[in-house]
Formats: structure tokens, C-alpha cells, sequence
């Protein structure tokens, strides 16, 4: 393993760490944000790391040792989605809990709430299966200049002008979204009841499951070099364990097991999956991260005996 100019970063239950890899191995290059459960992580490209914390607001480091809060305007506190706009790198997306959407055109010193989202017909009926009920904006992602937003429990949402107004695009989709993937061509959702394909912009999706144990999908990335392999996460059941990893060559039509070198607990979940300059990362709720060069044909510990991973990120070292 020679790929030595990417960081991963991984959000946990108690604050974030950022590694490297190094040689044959991995490297701790930082860590912070102690005591800040922290399932939203996003790379600015000039390599400032963005934090969303569940238990506090958005955070962001450039040194990747000090952290600035950025909350002037975030109303909602619990951050569980970033995204940057791929046009304009000054303009970044928060998704909460309660499920809302905040905007900010200033790389996060003040947010402005986008209220159209929650006054889609079906936001009345959006919940979580979980208590306390709230629904939260799991994934955020753009197709082009289209926004799209994954909400747990309420589906898929879209908009194409920056947030201003939104369109449900939840036919054939299951609502319980826990995980939101796009791509030129497609948009991928990872669910309850399976991987869930878009293939017109979420007009209509389709669920394939072929090759799958077990339908409680949850965490997805997609390899930037070909659009057709997807990672994806698998558990038996929401908290029931049995944590597995299957990738797809052919954008989720068949799935294969993939867990050379893997070694999860067997009541682990997968939480969170990310990619990004050749590499996938996994991280699971017992505290395992992994990661893989080469497509899932070998994965590699990148360190033992972490806090519950809740999210993660690949992007370029500083």
C-alpha cells in the first residue's frame, strides 16, 4: 500500500480522527473534538475538514487540531449530512435533526434554514423508526446542479435551484433512507428494504437485491473512477448485527460478498461508508474502520478498538 497522499477522516462517538497511510499501514495524523458524537464529515478542497456533530453544531479545522464552531444561523444543532456544492466551493448544505436543511454561501460563518423542504406534501408524515421519532436528513448530494436529500424516515427529495424549492422523488423508493449515493447518469439509496436505484433523476427507482442475505442496507459509496462499482454496507437488522460489506461492478443490477482481511465483530452494524481517490472506508458501531486500494479485494484495519464510528471521509493530504 504505497498511497500515501490521502487522509481519512472517521466521526465517532467521541470526536473525529483523521489518519494517513503510511507504508504497509495507517498512521494517526490528529484528533479532536473529544466528547462530540460527530456522523457528518466533508474535505473542503483546499483540505479544511468540515464537522457535523449530533451533539452540537458544524465544526471546521484546517490544521485538523483546532476546531472553529460555525453555528451562527444553524437552529438545529444535530447535524447529520454535509455537502459542498461542486460549483461554487463558498457554498455548503447541512442536513438536521429534526429533518431541515441549512445553506450557508460563506463556508459556514452564518446559515440561512431553507424552508421549502419541510413544506413538501409528505413532510407531515416524516418520522424515525427509532426513539425519539425525530426524522433526520441522513445524505446530501449533487447530480450535476441538482441538490438531492436523503430523509430517515421520508425518502428521497430534490431541487434544482440550490434549495429554494423542492420536489418529492419517492416512487418505488422506501422511505426509510439511510444512506444517499449520486452519480452523472444515477442516483443510489441504501434502505430497510434494500439498495434502491434512480436511473432518471428519482423519478422512479428500482430495488435490487440480487446477490444480497439480508436487506437492511446502510452505508454507500460509489468509485470515482468508474460509476458502476458500488460498496455498500449490509446488516441483518437495524441493531441486530452481522455486519457485512458487498460491492457491485455493475451499479447494484448483482451484488458479491467482499471481506478478505475483515474481521468485525459479529454484532457490529455497518454505519458509514465513504470513498474518494482510489480508496473505500468502512466503519462499524463497535468501533472497527477498514479500508481497501483496490476495490474490496483486500481491506485493511486502519485502527483497533475506536468509539462507534458514525461517519466518514476520504480526501487529499494537506
Amino acid at each position: 500500500m504505497s498511497e500515501v497522499n490521502i487522509l481519512v477522516a472517521a466521526g465517532t462517538d467521541n470526536g473525529v480522527l483523521v489518519f494517513r497511510p503510511d507504508g504497509t499501514g495507517w498512521v494517526l495524523k490528529a484528533q479532536g473534538l473529544y466528547g462530540r458524537k460527530v456522523p457528518a464529515l466533508a474535505f473542503h478542497k483546499d483540505g479544511t475538514l468540515y464537522a457535523g456533530a449530533a451533539n452540537g453544531t458544524v465544526y471546521r479545522s484546517s490544521d485538523l487540531e483546532n476546531w472553529e464552531p460555525l453555528f451562527d444561523g444553524l437552529s438545529h444543532p444535530s447535524v447529520h449530512s454535509l455537502v459542498f456544492d461542486p460549483q461554487d466551493p463558498n457554498v455548503i448544505y447541512a442536513g438536521t435533526e429534526p429533518a431541515a436543511i441549512f445553506k450557508s454561501v460563506n463556508s459556514g460563518q452564518t446559515w440561512t434554514q431553507l424552508k421549502a423542504f419541510n413544506q413538501v406534501p409528505g413532510s407531515a408524515k416524516w418520522t424515525n423508526s427509532v426513539p425519539p421519532y425525530r426524522p433526520k436528513v441522513t445524505g446530501l448530494g449533487f447530480q450535476g446542479g441538482r441538490l438531492v436529500a436523503a430523509v430517515e424516515v421520508g425518502g428521497a427529495l430534490v431541487s434544482d435551484d440550490g434549495g429554494e424549492t423542492w420536489t418529492e422523488a419517492n416512487e418505488g423508493l422506501a422511505r426509510d433512507t439511510n444512506a444517499l449515493a449520486t452519480q452523472a447518469d444515477h442516483l443510489f439509496a441504501t434502505t430497510g428494504l434494500g439498495f434502491h436505484r434512480s436511473d432518471n433523476s428519482g423519478k422512479n427507482w428500482k430495488n435490487l437485491i440480487a446477490g444480497l442475505p439480508y436487506i437492511f442496507t446502510q452505508g454507500l459509496a460509489v468509485d470515482s473512477q468508474d460509476p458502476k462499482k458500488l460498496i455498500m454496507g449490509v446488516n441483518k437488522a437495524r441493531r441486530g448485527g452481522g455486519a457485512q460489506i458487498f460491492r457491485s461492478t455493475n451499479g447494484g443490477d448483482s451484488w458479491q460478498i467482499t471481506t478478505n482481511g475483515l474481521s468485525t465483530n459479529g454484532e457490529s452494524c455497518l454505519t458509514a461508508i465513504a470513498s474518494g481517490h482510489g480508496c473505500f472506508v468502512a466503519g462499524t458501531d463497535k468501533g472497527d474502520l477498514f479500508g481497501t486500494f483496490d476495490f474490496g479485494d483486500l481491506w485493511r484495519r486502519i485502527r483497533p478498538g475506536l468509539p462507534p464510528v458514525r461517519g466518514v471521509c476520504v480526501g487529499p493530504a494537506q
